[in-house]
């Protein structure tokens, strides 16, 4: 957040941009680094085969239930990273927001996120993971509606709430089937 907050002070300039990339990308050097001095048990670093046989990878096309999911799963992300970019654009052409707000923005709907995925195990574990799939959908959906259709220039504190109710949500639909298998 606080580099989001330098690019805005410093108004969005190219050279700003290039020092935030090259800090993060000497910081990801440096933990690569770090990454090559740490201590792995040996069961990590063995080798084991993990050939899957060719029906058993197609067993799962077979399941109507599995493949509506997927289409279900498919389609919400392709809608959902159809729109992603044009958040960020409204953001800064009509609602007049530095990156530093969407930096701000995009934060606490990863804060959200946090926060909220052990609690999606644990809805999944006692109600099954359609159920709590389809009800996430809708009041992402309801949500994300709400909070867009009230955005106006000056009054956007609700963005705030939304993504954190939102939270990282494309990322939960995925996680969600998972959780059960």
């Amino acid at each position: 957040m606080l580099v989001g907050q330098i690019a805005e002070w410093q108004h969005n300039s190219l050279q700003i941009f290039g020092w935030i990339f090259m800090l993060a990308g000497s910081l990801r050097l440096l933990g690569m680094f770090f990454l090559t001095r740490m201590k792995f048990p040996p069961v990590v670093k063995e080798r084991h085969a993990r050939a899957i046989a060719l029906p058993d990878l197609l067993a799962v096309f077979d399941n109507k239930n599995y493949l509506a999911l997927c289409a279900f799963v498919g389609l919400w992300g392709l809608f959902l990273n159809a729109a992603m970019p044009f958040y960020t654009v409204f953001l800064v052409n009509r609602m007049h927001f530095g990156v530093g707000s969407v930096v701000k923005l995009t934060t606490v709907a990863s804060l959200g996120g946090l926060v909220t995925l052990k609690g999606w195990g644990r809805l999944c574990a006692r109600f099954g993971s359609r159920p709590v799939l389809q009800v996430g959908a809708f009041i992402w959906a309801a949500a994300a509606l709400a909070m867009w259709a009230l955005a106006r220039p000056g009054w956007a504190w609700h963005l705030y709430i939304g993504y954190f109710i939102v939270g990282r949500s494309e990322e939960h639909t995925s996680e969600l089937q998972s959780l059960r298998h």
